[in-house]
This record gives C-alpha cells, structure tokens and sequence, in this order.
C-alpha cells in the first residue's frame, strides 16, 4: 500500500492528477446515473493517499458526493465522522466548504441533527475571501 511518504517530492504533481481524474470521473458516475458504482474506489482512494483520517482533500467531497447522489448515506461515516484538522496539498479552499455541506446533507439524511448544524455552521463561518 502506498502512502504520502511514497508521494513526497516529485510525485506531489501524481495526486493532484489523481484529484483531478477523481473530480471528472465522478461527474460521468452522477451523469450517468450510477453514483453507487464508484462509491468503495473512491472511499479505498481517500484512505490510501490521506496521511491521517483528519486530513481532508477534494476526494473527500467527490467521496461524499457519490455517496448523497446513489443516497448510500450510511457507507459515508466511514470517511465524514473524522474531524478536519489538515488539507492535503492541492485542495481548493471552495471544496472543504462544499464537503462540509455534503457532510452537513449526509448527517441530515441520517436524522443526526446535532452533527449536521455543526458541519452546516462551519460552512457559514469559512472566510469568504478564501472562497471567492
């Protein structure tokens, strides 16, 4: 199994690829209809390129997309439940907003009021100078 200390150095271009690929490939899966198909690659992508659980990148919100449009909100916790306490290098500011409303959604659907205000505050007190 690789980690980011395989990916230090020269290959740090390798995951932003790997982020990009992610993003399109989940837009064909949500266009297409079948968002539940890409679901466990992208949940074994998350775990395997993330130093910590709490680190956060764009494949979390394609993680947490997937998993509101195929409505698999309970496969999701596996991933959402961690706090965010770091971002993977190449992470656009405007997508950990997106993944705490995706997470806010989640926890919505799973009638866990308390954790959804929390992610859905979060969303409202990011900088808007860092959004925009």
């Amino acid at each position: 199994m690789y980690s980011l200390d395989f990916l230090n150095g020269k290959a740090k271009n390798f995951v932003t690829k790997i982020q990009l690929n992610t993003r399109l490939f989940v837009d064909f899966l949500v266009k297409a209809g079948k968002p539940m198909h890409g679901i466990a690659m992208i949940a074994r992508a998350v775990k395997v390129l993330r130093q910590s659980n709490e680190q956060v990148s764009s494949l979390n919100t394609s993680f947490a997309k997937l998993c509101l449009k195929g409505r698999c909100l309970q496969h999701a916790l596996t991933v959402i439940e961690h706090p965010i306490t770091s971002v993977m290098p190449g992470t656009n500011p405007l997508e950990i907003a997106i993944y705490n409303y995706y997470r806010g959604m989640i926890y919505m659907g799973l009638e866990r009021y308390t954790e959804a205000i929390e992610c859905f505050r979060k969303v409202l007190s990011q900088p808007t100078a860092v959004i925009h």
